[in-house]
């Protein structure tokens, strides 16, 4: 559950389709991400979603 306050904003770069799902893809600021893990929750568009991946910058839900 999302509890924290929202500290920025980021692009989305890619939504990958999947079979019975999608994949946003989100590039995030550098200073976002020594927080970022597998797993975390984060405000994305007004709703609660999982890091599945965090690949450099991007990190996918």
């Amino acid at each position: 559950m999302f509890t924290g306050i929202v500290q920025g904003s980021a692009p989305v770069v890619a939504i990958d389709e999947k079979s019975n799902f999608r994949t946003h893809v989100v590039e995030m600021p550098t200073e976002m991400l020594p927080e970022l893990a597998l797993g975390a929750s984060v405000a994305h568009n007004g709703c609660c979603l999982t890091v599945t991946e965090v690949n450099g910058n991007r990190v996918s839900f």
